[in-house]
């Protein structure tokens, strides 16, 4: 991951939301809901195989890829903080 957006524009929390629920649910398991606060870390929803996997989606979203310091486990607190994270990096990469 490097940045390598041209004219980035920040999915909206409530997009970062399915992300995550789509990306922890289990096959054939009820999907689980996740809302802006939800404990990432703190549940163990998240391992790095969904980290990836969510970041890899955020990239499809926004159009490119999104630098490494992204992928820090503070970011993935809750999907609010990932947001936040998401939407300054995308500022700062416009700078």
């Amino acid at each position: 991951m490097s940045s390598n957006i041209d004219s980035p524009s920040a999915p909206s929390l409530d997009a970062v939301c399915t992300v995550i629920a789509q990306a922890v649910r289990s096959p054939g398991a009820e999907p689980t809901v996740v809302d802006a606060d939800t404990e990432l870390l703190l549940t163990g929803l998240l391992d790095s195989l969904t980290v990836v996997k969510i970041v890899a989606e955020l990239e499809r979203l926004v159009g490119g890829e999104l630098p490494q310091s992204l992928a820090v486990a503070r970011n993935f607190r809750t999907p609010a903080s990932l947001h936040a994270a998401l939407t300054h990096e995308l500022t700062e990469s416009t700078r």
